[in-house]
């Protein structure tokens, strides 16, 4: 009986953000030391989502959503900061958003 109640029961809303890229590849000009990123999404599910934290995997990479909380069909960025703190050659971060 119990999983005849369950296969009644409306589908659960669920939070999906759909990114228009994942990957930036940028370049810094002579005498730069500093770059920005900016990776759009939209809440392509049913249910709101909230933005809790942004984890980088590096001190010198900072990253801040436009808000913390994104309604269904609702878009939004985030910003993601990176400075060379004197690195040279092609480096590579990570971003988790959570």
């Amino acid at each position: 009986l119990a999983c005849a109640l369950l296969a009644l029961a409306p589908p659960a809303a669920r939070a999906e953000l759909v990114w228009t890229r994942s990957a930036f590849a940028g370049r810094l000009g002579p005498g730069e030391t500093e770059l920005t990123a900016r990776f759009d999404f939209k809440n392509q599910g049913s249910a709101p989502v909230r933005i809790t934290d942004i984890r980088v995997t590096c001190g010198c990479t900072t990253a801040r959503a436009d808000r913390e909380s994104y309604a269904p069909g609702e878009s939004g960025h985030l910003l993601v900061d990176y400075k060379t703190l004197g690195a040279t050659g092609p480096q590579q971060r990570e971003l988790y958003v959570l």
